[in-house]
């Protein structure tokens, strides 16, 4: 035995030194494992957990099987990792996952406390009893912050506060994105300024979180917000002013709403299409029974269109087949752009044939004896010596 192990250390020298492969040390805390790049730590076996129990520093980190306090006492020192040997290949990633069946995570403003290396930081499946004020203001500024599945039971209106989502051109895949999929609110709604604090959020994605209605202020604040997607919620149409001082946006998604179809409560389409906005999702019509499952454009076309709106809407104008549309004023100017045209050739073609005329007269006069109708008229005197003009009265002859 001691002359295989002797064997295998020296065969380890010789790699090092000869062959130049490095053998590295790993160090996994009690409860976790270490794949691919990536420590899998099961919350119930491996907390109080803390940066100095891994090695390498845990850049890639999933924690599952929550079911309890995400507290200091449970995460302590987070604030002495050491990032400087993070691979650039990846993005500094924290998921957590809660215990399947309703496993809980207790948040208090002091939770995740020292953990603003990520960039990327999601939560799944977890039942929250709270979401407090600054609920996660720890994590500082995030790439990308997602909550997938699971319930809140009660959220506190500056829950996000702290919270900076933006995206990170340093990451591997920028987004700045905040998504909340399948997650169940209290009331089927948000608080008044529930978003207000997130200003730099490029994507906001909420699907299936059962919401009734959408607050006029929801997006208020978010003027860097380029793409919205809402699919698959309860409200059934949008207030009038969701897009006011969303001058970023380009992108609009809504699939799976049962849209309460109506010329007024459809204002969003003719806003979309001014704007230079795209839908990527199929947005059907639920209400009036007439139009049941067709699409909202249909319906807006037939019951409210005024044709394509031209020059925002400033001037009346004509639709041109749904491809093109003239305002009044530009039917206008190019009319009596024709009609200008038109004289113009008409008296082109005038002068043309004047000149030919002249022409003609012109050559029948000097062509050995035809009579020109242009010729001029002369005064002769009878006798006059070359039949030349007639001296003026009282001029004597000769010199």
């Amino acid at each position: 035995m001691g002359s295989t192990t002797a064997s295998l250390t020296l065969l380890a020298i010789v790699l090092v030194h000869c062959c130049g492969v490095t053998v590295l040390a790993q160090t996994i805390p009690s409860g976790c494992l270490y794949e691919n790049g990536i420590f899998k730590c099961d919350y119930r076996f491996c907390t109080p957990l803390e940066p100095s129990m891994f090695d390498p520093s845990p850049q890639r980190l999933v924690i599952y099987n929550i079911d309890g306090g995400m507290n200091v006492s449970m995460f302590p020192s987070w604030n002495t990792m050491n990032n400087t040997g993070f691979d650039s290949n990846y993005d500094a990633s924290l998921s957590l996952s809660c215990l399947q069946g309703g496993g809980l995570m207790e948040l208090t403003s002091a939770s995740f406390d020292g953990m603003d290396i990520w960039q990327n930081v999601d939560i799944t499946n977890c039942e929250i009893p709270s979401l407090p004020s600054r609920a996660f203001s720890n994590f500082g500024t995030l790439n990308y912050f997602g909550i997938q599945g699971g319930k809140v039971d009660d959220v506190q209106a500056n829950a996000l506060t702290g919270l900076t989502v933006r995206r990170d051109p340093n990451s591997v895949s920028p987004s700045g994105e905040l998504s909340i999929i399948d997650v169940e609110f209290p009331d089927d709604t948000f608080p008044v300024a529930f978003l207000s604090s997130q200003e730099s959020v490029s994507t906001l994605t909420i699907h299936r979180a059962g919401l009734a209605s959408v607050p006029s202020d929801f997006l208020s604040h978010m003027v860097n917000l380029t793409t919205l997607s809402l699919d698959n919620n309860e409200f059934t149409e949008l207030p009038d002013t969701l897009f006011n001082n969303l001058k970023a946006l380009t992108t609009l998604n809504a699939g799976g709403i049962h849209w309460d179809c109506t010329c007024e409560k459809l204002w969003w389409i003719e806003y979309v299409a001014t704007h230079g906005m795209r839908i990527t999702s199929e947005m059907l019509c639920y209400t009036p029974l007439s139009y049941y499952g067709q699409r909202t454009t249909i319906y807006y076309t037939n019951s409210c269109s005024k044709g394509l709106v031209c020059d925002d809407g400033s001037l009346p104008a004509v639709n041109l087949g749904d491809v093109t549309c003239l305002t009044y004023l530009q039917i206008f100017i190019y009319t009596l752009a024709v009609l200008g045209f038109m004289g113009m050739s008409a008296v082109g073609g005038c002068w043309l044939h004047t000149r030919r005329q002249l022409k003609r007269n012109g050559a029948g006069g000097g062509g050995g004896g035809g009579k020109s109708g242009f010729t001029p008229r002369r005064n002769r005197v009878a006798g006059a010596p070359g039949g030349g003009r007639a001296a003026p009265p009282g001029t004597k002859a000769g010199w």
